[in-house]
């Protein structure tokens, strides 16, 4: 047996791999669904939105983070270099369930009307952006994960200054028995892990 592999079998041993071994040492995983986002001062941007908008989405996606690589070439040889970080791809889809009162269509229109006026009725905003600042109708957005006990976990995801891009269709007919879902693209800047100071 070699020198290193009888470092290896000192420092590990096998009883570390045990069920039990994991489960006494190792904390609990984190669950898929145990999570919802939460938008903070959203009536900042839309005035007839709630104050803040916490909601359990159906789905989300945790972005990607990259950074693209550096080749440099020298006598036949090749070496990689880090090079800008891309933050994420700038679009996160989320897709919510809709109740009856229909809050989240009319907060999405509302908010896309904040960006760029489409009602021809309005007498000062029409054609053009009733919000002509970007910091007037974005948003920090944050999703928050949950222990399997519904403890928030400490660190959270931020999206910083997120804004509705696109709402897609939704198909209604008489033979379907499903719930109304919108999917809705959001452009971010960028995002962020951080502590969340309302974890314990």
């Amino acid at each position: 047996m070699s020198e290193a592999l009888r470092h290896l079998g000192n420092t590990v041993n096998p009883a570390n791999f045990t069920i039990n071994g994991r489960a006494y040492k190792y904390p609990d995983i984190q669950r898929t669904f145990m999570w919802q986002l939460f938008i903070p001062n959203l009536s900042s941007v839309v005035a007839s939105g709630p104050e803040n908008l916490l909601v359990r989405c159906r789905s989300i996606s945790i972005p990607q983070r990259s950074n693209e690589a550096i080749t440099s070439n020298f006598m036949g040889t090749r070496q990689f270099f880090p090079g800008k970080a891309d933050p994420g791809g700038g679009t996160v889809s989320i897709s919510f369930e809709e109740t009856e009162d229909m809050v989240i269509q009319n907060l999405m229109y509302e908010w896309q009307q904040k960006i760029f006026n489409t009602n021809p009725d309005s007498l000062v905003t029409a054609g053009k952006s009733q919000r002509p600042l970007k910091r007037m109708y974005v948003a920090d957005m944050f999703l928050i994960m949950y222990s399997y006990s519904g403890i928030p976990l400490r660190k959270r995801i931020k999206f910083h200054n997120a804004w509705v891009q696109q709402v897609s269709e939704v198909s209604l007919s008489y033979d379907s028995g499903e719930a109304v879902k919108y999917e809705v693209t959001f452009q971010y800047d960028y995002w962020t892990l951080e502590l969340d100071n309302t974890a314990v």
